[in-house]
């Protein structure tokens, strides 16, 4: 039997809002030792991912008076990331994660709520513990 997603997948993931302050998200993903993390709706819908790559894109655009981070997660995270479920089976995951090169994680969802995230290390953990 293949594994799937709901085996593989972080259950205790963390979300932040569109409307939180860019530098509150920031702090959530520092605190929190992730790279990425899913933007949702009030309602539990996911609108796409905030990752550190668009918070650096913070400082490598910033401006010469060095002043804090401005705006909301709306104003930076990426709307354009492919969701998968739960009983995805892991190795359509790996697939996905090699067309979608830019993506390091994808939301796990399922009945249009989030459950979840997987990451390519989860897939990989899957692959080690399929070899002998």
């Amino acid at each position: 039997m293949k594994p799937t997603v709901s085996q593989m997948m972080d259950k205790e993931t963390h979300a932040v809002s569109m409307d939180l302050p860019i530098k509150d998200a920031i702090d959530v993903l520092v605190d929190k030792g992730v790279t990425g993390i899913p933007v949702v709706s009030p309602t539990g819908q996911v609108l796409g991912i905030l990752s550190e790559e668009h918070c650096l894109k913070l400082i490598a655009e910033g401006d010469a008076d060095y002043a804090a981070p401005k705006g909301t997660v709306s104003a930076y995270f990426d709307p354009n990331v492919p969701h998968v479920s739960p009983d995805m089976d892991i190795y359509y995951v790996a697939g996905m994660f090699l067309r979608e090169r830019q993506h390091r994680r994808f939301p796990v969802v399922d009945d249009g709520k989030l459950v979840g995230v997987i990451t390519r290390k989860d897939v990989l953990r899957a692959l080690s513990d399929l070899l002998p």
